[in-house]
């Protein structure tokens, strides 16, 4: 099953894969990453990649100069999200759900991270995924949830029910543990 949580800026995307990953982080298997925003003296500098589920962070986007590449006032370390993309492919066959935030425009620079997101798309695998509004259209084959901050509860509980009804945790035989090509836009170019 895949789950794609699109909506307007500071709706609680990120919040409402956080509080996921914090529900079933020791029950199941759990791969991926968060975007978090960076924050020094209550304005924003950048954004932050951290890995799930060891939660390091590593520096994506900064006003700050990290990288060639620069997107809507910020620098991009592609360099970063591409080796965090190598690892959770490493780990994709042994996770029970991969939690991607986000598949956005920043996200979109990098052609490993688009190659990244079209193989996900084509496995047998649970993903829940944040969706830039604008990519929602080329994701319509999937389930898309519109997240406002008046329904933010009700699609925490829906996600939750999903996963525990055996959409996402199923049984695997051999332990009985509970676990649980698309047209994407192209990267934007420097």
């Amino acid at each position: 099953m895949k789950i794609f949580i699109s909506g307007m800026p500071k709706v609680g995307k990120t919040t409402l894969c956080r509080k996921i990953f914090e529900n079933f982080k020791d029950k199941i298997k759990i791969s991926g990453f968060l975007t978090e925003e960076k924050n020094e003296n209550n304005k924003r500098v950048g954004f932050e990649i951290v890995l799930l589920p060891s939660e390091k962070r590593f520096l994506f986007a900064s006003k700050e100069k990290i990288g060639n590449i620069s997107y809507a006032g910020y620098y991009l370390n592609l360099s970063i999200l591409e080796k965090i993309i190598e690892k959770v492919e490493k780990e994709i066959e042994n996770s029970d759900l991969i939690i991607i935030d986000e598949i956005g425009k920043m996200e979109m620079k990098s052609y490993k991270f688009k190659s990244f997101i079209e193989k996900i798309l084509e496995l047998e695998i649970n993903l829940i995924a944040t969706l830039h509004r604008e990519f929602i259209s080329n994701f319509k084959n999937f389930e898309i949830i519109w997240l406002k901050r008046e329904n933010f509860d009700e699609v925490y509980e829906k996600i939750i029910k999903k996963l525990w009804a055996g959409s996402l945790v199923v049984k695997r035989p051999a332990d009985n543990r509970e676990i649980g090509s698309s047209n994407l836009p192209r990267p934007m170019g420097p």
